[in-house]
This record gives C-alpha cells, sequence and structure tokens, in this order.
C-alpha cells in the first residue's frame, strides 16, 4: 500500500510556494477551519496500522501543531452501503471514525482543529463499523457497529452516542 503524501502550500496571489514540501507516508485528507486560518490533515498510513493528525498556519504553510499519532488505526473504513468514511468537520473540531487494519475494531476520536491534541479519550466501537451520522446541530454523533458470534450465529448490534 505504498502512498505518500505530499503537503505544500501556495499563495494564491502571487503563486509561490509558501513553506517546504512535507511528504507523509500514507493518503491524507484535510479542510480549512471556520475561521480559514488553519487546515487540519489527517494522513492514514496501513503499512504502520496508524492515523496522524496535525494542523497547520494557512497563511504561511508551517505546521503549527505537534502530530497526535492514532495507533491500531490504519484501516480504511467502509460504510454498509460502500462508501469511505470521511471526518466529520465541526467547526473548531475534527471527529474521525478510524479502524485497525485487520478490521476487528474502530473508535471514535475527536481532535482540536486548534491545538490539534486529542479531546478526550478514545470512545472504542464493537466490531465492525456500519455507519454514522451527525446531529444537525452538530453536538452529537451517533455510529452503528455489529459484532458476529460465529459459535452461537448471532450478531450484537451496538448503537453508540457521542457527545461531541
Amino acid at each position: 500500500f505504498p502512498y505518500t503524501t505530499l503537503f505544500r502550500s501556495i499563495d494564491t496571489t502571487t503563486g509561490a510556494q509558501l513553506d517546504p514540501v512535507e511528504t507523509f507516508p500514507g493518503y491524507a485528507g484535510g479542510h480549512f477551519t471556520d475561521d480559514g486560518t488553519r487546515v487540519a490533515v489527517t494522513v492514514t498510513d496501513p503499512d504502520a496500522d496508524t492515523t496522524s493528525f496535525l494542523t497547520f498556519d494557512a497563511d504561511t504553510g508551517s505546521q503549527i501543531s505537534d502530530t497526535v499519532v492514532l495507533d491500531d488505526a490504519g484501516g480504511t473504513l467502509v460504510q454498509a452501503n460502500g462508501v469511505g468514511v470521511e471526518p466529520a468537520y465541526l467547526g473548531d473540531r475534527t471527529v474521525l471514525i478510524t479502524a485497525s487494519t485487520n478490521g476487528d475494531h474502530a473508535q471514535v476520536v475527536q481532535l482540536d482543529d486548534t491545538t490539534g491534541q486529542q479531546i478526550g479519550d478514545a470512545v472504542p466501537l464493537q466490531g465492525s463499523y456500519f455507519g454514522s451520522a451527525v446531529s444537525t446541530s452538530g453536538t452529537r454523533l451517533v455510529t452503528l457497529s455489529d459484532e458476529y458470534e460465529s459459535q452461537s450465529d448471532t450478531s450484537d448490534v451496538e448503537f453508540t452516542v457521542v457527545n461531541t
């Protein structure tokens, strides 16, 4: 799974590169914070089974937070309908749902877009992740997960509500 992500910041007025190119193993996604001053980036590395979160200054392109590395989180989550799971961007924080590379567990993690730090503890999800939704107010995240027990041929379905 040899993905490499390059992060570079370009001045849209002059076309000049603002800061040296940052290189990260894995594939990435990012978003501007609501005030437009920062870029929050997540990088998933299946080989290391990690997802990393970091924040950049939108004006200079410089990394302004420590890198938070989430272990057992390098798997690609796919909802039951086949659509990939995207982070939820809730104003000043990012909510990630991560899974281990082997898919045997998942977790919900909240990260502060200003400081780049994790907010509280990760919330573990039972079994395989099926889907999630954020309330219209942005204050709750509900997830659905399922754990199959082959000996009894039963599934335990779990709804988890996380205050965001």
